[in-house]
């Protein structure tokens, strides 16, 4: 069983939608305006090039930018920091990109927040075919086992296949900082 760890990071007045996986077609790699944000209509996700200054701070990115250490920036319009999607294996990166030729199977995340209602906010299995044009979509409602003796600690457990095509989002909540310990195997 191998084991990454992600960090959802939020400074945001808002529900962030928050894609993960999906390389081969990721709103890293192209405009997808259906993530936008009502409350930030301007808000687009152009993520390359990197725009960064010397320390490593997206100076524009409408909205999306790659940080040195391979992190995804979600950024204002003018440029601060609004979110942020980080892995502590391995840049994030670098996890997107193995994912184009690699396949696994998750058996269990493992959510630990700052506030309870993060942890019960739905989350989506999708997965579209560029060259059909076939979507679908799963969305899995969250709930908290009633024998979770450990505030702001969530197992969930479902096995999910994640492929180049394939991924998962959800909605992080404002200013909230979510932690997923992904266990998984590499599959044929």
């Amino acid at each position: 069983m191998e084991l990454l760890d992600f960090y959802f990071k939020s400074n945001n007045p808002v529900n962030t939608v928050i894609e993960v996986f999906n390389p081969l077609n990721s709103f890293t790699h192209a405009l997808n305006t259906s993530y936008q944000n009502p409350a930030l209509p301007n808000m687009l996700y152009y993520p390359y090039p990197r725009w960064e200054t010397p320390n490593g701070t997206p100076t524009r990115a409408e909205n999306l930018a790659w940080d040195k250490a391979g992190n995804l920036i979600y950024a204002f319009n003018n440029g601060t920091y609004c979110a942020s999607i980080e892995c502590a294996q391995y840049p994030y990166r670098s996890v997107l990109e193995a994912l184009k030729t690699q396949k696994i199977k998750i058996h269990l995340i493992r959510m630990a927040s700052t506030t309870q209602a993060q942890l019960v906010e739905n989350v989506t299995w999708f997965e579209f075919k560029p060259l059909t044009k076939i979507y679908k979509e799963n969305v899995y409602n969250i709930t908290i086992s009633p024998f979770n003796v450990i505030p702001n600690l969530n197992d969930w457990k479902q096995d999910l296949i994640i492929d180049g095509a394939s991924g998962l989002k959800f909605e992080l909540l404002p200013n909230e900082v979510l932690a997923w310990n992904v266990h998984f195997e590499f599959i044929n």
